[in-house]
């Protein structure tokens, strides 16, 4: 695992992980926001 190419690749992995898994967990809260196709849409507060 010395080869600069092969931990480039690991990090570039290890991050889209974390950005899929942020996005999956930041979802489950069951608040809409925005820019998906269900029919509750979020209230601005005035």
């Amino acid at each position: 695992m010395n080869d600069l190419q092969t931990i480039a690749a690991l990090g570039i992995v290890a991050l889209t992980v974390l950005i899929f898994s942020y996005k999956v967990l930041k979802r489950k809260k069951g608040s809409c926001g925005g820019g998906c196709s269900c029919a509750v849409k979020p209230k601005m507060k005035e």
